[in-house]
């Protein structure tokens, strides 16, 4: 299983329409958002790519690379990954003619957060300090976008930095919700019997009998410690 985290930076577009009003709106002008930077981190390893779209000699290009990580990877985690990375992603791949990625799980820490915790908060920031595991980086507002976009040397070296911290901040969230038992691991997609369960690890397992599936038949194992349905890889084919 491959897989890593995976966090995108945009910069702002900008419209302009006749109301405000939504259902009135004809819009005038327009720069759509445009990807500015991606870090994805290799799970479980210190490796990272991590770039920015002045790093290429084209933006079909960028997108391009980002399209390739969707692509070679069985799962991605990411915070709101579900909701803003992947739906943002995949229009910029549709915008430069690109086919939708091989599809991969989506591991998404804002929505494991939301399932299981009452918060005033669900962002990442809340979530490292609450839970006392990381941090994010203070940016120190839209300055940074703004600085990066116009070639500030400086900023787009921050703000790389800014982007790959991302990326580690939220595997240290997913681990420790791995650890506390509030989602399963993302490497262990099947279960093996004295391997443990994959939502919580333990082995105190039930046996549920074969269950048919897709691609052929599964054994299926409750797990007494937690609830969780454990199915090993599919045994046979029908």
């Amino acid at each position: 299983m491959k897989g890593g985290t995976l966090d995108i930076e945009t910069f702002m577009g900008v419209y302009r329409s006749y109301a405000n009003n939504l259902y009135e709106a004809r819009i005038i002008e327009q720069s759509p958002v445009t990807l500015a930077s991606y870090s994805y981190k290799e799970w479980g390893k210190n490796k990272y790519i991590t770039k920015g779209v002045w790093e290429f000699d084209s933006y079909d290009e960028f997108v391009l690379s980002m399209w390739k990580i969707f692509d070679e990877n069985d799962f991605l985690v990411g915070q709101n990954i579900k909701k803003f990375d992947m739906r943002q992603s995949n229009t910029f791949f549709a915008k430069q003619g690109l086919p939708s990625p091989s599809s991969c799980a989506l591991y998404d820490t804002m929505l494991i957060a939301r399932k299981n915790f009452n918060l005033p908060s669900y962002s990442l920031k809340y979530l490292l300090k609450f839970f006392e595991i990381g941090f994010k980086i203070e940016t120190g507002g839209d300055s940074l976008w703004e600085k990066a976009e116009k070639g500030d040397l400086k900023a787009r070296k921050a703000f790389l930095t800014y982007n790959k911290n991302d990326t580690q901040q939220t595997e240290k969230l997913m681990e420790f919700f791995i650890e506390k038992g509030y989602t399963e691991h993302p490497t262990k997609r099947f279960y093996s019997p004295g391997e443990g369960c994959l939502r919580c690890g333990k082995e105190d397992m039930q046996s549920r009998g074969d269950k048919p599936v897709k691609n052929g038949w599964v054994h299926e194992y409750f797990c007494k410690n937690c609830g969780k349905r454990n199915k090993t890889e599919p045994l046979r084919g029908y």
